[in-house]
Formats: C-alpha cells, sequence, structure tokens
C-alpha cells in the first residue's frame, strides 16, 4: 500500500502456512508419524496421504483415520493449530521472521509459501520446519494411543489369517 509498513500480522498467508500446516488441524505432522506406524492402516494411510497433505490437502488423513469423531485424535486436531498460532504469532510480533507481503494459493507447500509470501526471506523456512517438529511431537502422545488401538484390532485379524492358512495347508497334505 504506496510504500507504508504492513501493520497486519494474521493474513491468508499467516494462516496457511503457519497455523494449518497440512491442512485443517495442522495434520502434516500428524501424517508424517502415520507414514512410519506399525499399524499396517496408518503406515498405508500415511504414506498415500503426504504428497496430498505436502500440499495442504489432508481429507485423506482426516476421514481414512478417521479423525472425524475419534476422541483420541480430537484434542491435538483443535489445539495444535492453535499452539502453532501462538508460536508463529511471537515469533512475526518479535521480528524474528518478516511479516507476509503476498497472498498464495493455499495449496503452495508451506516452506515455500511462507518464504514466498514474506518476500523470499529465509526466517519462515526456519519457523515452518520448527512448527513441523514442534506439530509431530505434539501429535505423538495420541497417535501412539490410537495405534495401540488399531494395532489391537488388526492382530486378532492376523492370528485368525494365520490360523486359516494353516487349516487349509493341514487339510490339503
Amino acid at each position: 500500500m504506496a510504500g507504508e509498513p504492513v501493520t497486519n500480522i494474521f493474513t491468508q498467508a499467516f494462516w496457511d502456512y503457519y497455523i494449518i500446516i497440512g491442512g485443517s488441524g495442522a495434520t502434516l505432522g500428524l501424517v508424517a508419524l502415520m507414514a512410519f506406524s506399525r499399524s499396517a492402516h496408518l503406515k498405508s494411510l500415511g504414506r498415500m496421504s503426504a504428497i496430498p497433505g505436502f500440499f495442504q490437502i489432508n481429507e485423506p488423513v482426516i476421514f481414512g483415520s478417521p479423525i472425524v469423531m475419534n476422541p483420541t485424535l480430537f484434542l491435538p486436531f483443535v489445539f495444535v493449530p492453535v499452539i502453532n498460532a501462538i508460536v508463529a504469532y511471537i515469533a512475526v510480533h518479535s521480528g524474528f521472521v518478516g511479516m507476509s507481503i503476498a497472498t498464495l494459493p493455499w495449496t503452495t507447500p508451506a516452506l515455500i509459501g511462507a518464504s514466498w509470501g514474506a518476500g523470499w526471506t529465509f526466517m519462515p523456512v526456519v519457523l515452518v520446519s520448527l512448527i513441523f517438529v514442534m506439530d509431530i511431537i505434539l501429535y505423538y502422545p495420541f497417535f501412539k494411543m490410537y495405534e495401540r488401538e488399531l494395532l489391537a484390532q488388526e492382530e486378532p485379524k492376523e492370528e485368525t489369517e494365520a490360523q486359516a492358512t494353516t487349516t487349509s495347508a493341514g487339510a490339503t497334505a
């Protein structure tokens, strides 16, 4: 605006690249955890959701987990973006990271979009990386609880399949 200093911290770029990294609920950290899960369901879901999550599209993880109506993942889904907003606000307000000066498509990956939106500076990349690691740490205990639930459900299926295989092998012999 005619060379005036930027006054607004909470812009669309701030929302897209600092608060909701990976889509609603800041689920990119959860997707990273899922990709290395011991549960077959979570591992395949995490790997399938990684590329869309990188582009801020998280419907595969929201409806595939499902996060919707999941009491275990409800708290981090709601509060991780709030914590992201607080950390990012402090970083921008203190001058550690420059304010956003451009509005970009919401599907721009957070690392690129944050830097681009702040005039191609490097500090937004550092902030997004730190927030991503923080999101992984915040989601971790809830993810482990959910993973235990799924592993308990998957275990009986594996035992039933193993018994069916040995029974059919014994019947043919």
